[in-house]
């Protein structure tokens, strides 16, 4: 088989020691036709500096602003387009790789057109054989995405699977070819974080293509470095707003009045959950949330601040 140029993409946001290490673990790779490209989403440290003294000459692409998830990896992937690579591999940088990650995952897009998104299967950084994600999964009646076996330690019956066929891989680590890319456009920059990647798939789906994680493909990620994890004020306002844009732009209709009862039921219980842990930085998020849903507020949002991200 050909080696397609493969241009592997790494959004950066004051996260230079992750970046490194992730760049390092890409050293020892054995695909032979790839080149990387750094994009900084406004670093207010010293992150442009620190990567550009670990390689100098690192294509680095330098954003004034934090854009975002999807506007970061789309001005990348606008370039990579132009410039006529097969493939993009958007990769987060809080992550270390496998040395045939990438060939196993060129090597099954080749042999399966069919295929538009890939990813590797994902396991947590501090415990090498624990999953992260082995496929995500929608259930339209909640309005709620799942990864397959997540926390769970992996088996020999299934890493003895070639590939699962999953609903959507993540962006964490995605394959897809620019020929596809023309088709369906670059990741929808509305959610600013969160969601983007599962709207994407689901645009690929609609044009008869499948997402699937080959699991012979193989990387560890260190959940929550970027964003400080679950429970902070980010996670929870655009996890908040973006579950709901994201059902209003894509759900079947017929699943959103049962969709509708258990948005209720489930807002109660976070609601009064948050009250009663007087977890006031989370009941902020969430109210402020449901209201810029309601407002039509997309994007980034002006209440997040560098105070309230730090």
């Amino acid at each position: 088989m050909s080696n397609p140029k493969v241009n592997i993409i790494i959004v950066n946001w004051n996260n230079y020691h992750d970046t490194i290490e992730c760049l390092e673990s890409l050293k020892s790779i054995s695909y032979p036709n790839y080149h990387v490209t750094v994009v900084d989403n406004g670093s207010v440290n010293d992150s442009v500096d620190k990567l550009l003294s670990y390689d100098p000459e690192l294509d680095l692409i330098q954003v004034g602003d934090n854009i975002g998830f999807a506007a970061a990896n789309n001005l990348a992937m606008g370039i990579a387009v132009e410039r006529g690579f097969d493939y993009v591999l958007l990769l987060n940088n809080d992550t270390v790789v496998s040395p045939d990650f990438l060939t196993r995952l060129v090597r099954f897009a080749q042999s399966n057109p069919n295929f538009g998104m890939l990813s590797s299967k994902i396991y947590f950084y501090q415990e090498s054989n624990l999953i992260w994600f082995a496929g995500g999964y929608i259930n339209w009646a909640r309005g709620k995405t799942s990864h397959y076996k997540y926390g769970q330690k992996d088996s020999t019956s299934t890493t003895s699977i070639e590939f699962r066929e999953v609903d959507y891989v993540t962006g964490c680590c995605l394959l897809v070819a620019t020929s596809l890319i023309r088709k369906i456009g670059l990741l929808p920059e509305c959610y600013f974080l969160y969601f983007e990647e599962t709207e994407w798939n689901l645009r690929a789906t609609r044009l008869g293509y499948k997402s699937a994680v080959v699991h012979s493909s193989h990387i560890w990620h260190k959940e929550g470095a970027s964003q400080g994890g679950k429970g902070n004020f980010v996670f929870q306002y655009y996890f908040t707003r973006n579950r709901l844009l994201f059902m209003a732009r894509n759900a079947p209709k017929r699943y959103i009045p049962i969709f509708i009862l258990y948005l209720i039921l489930d807002i109660g219980r976070v609601l009064t959950r948050q009250v009663c842990t007087r977890s006031w930085s989370q009941l902020a998020a969430t109210i402020f949330a449901l209201w810029d849903f309601v407002s039509g507020r997309t994007g980034k949002s002006e209440r997040i601040t560098i105070k309230t991200l730090g």
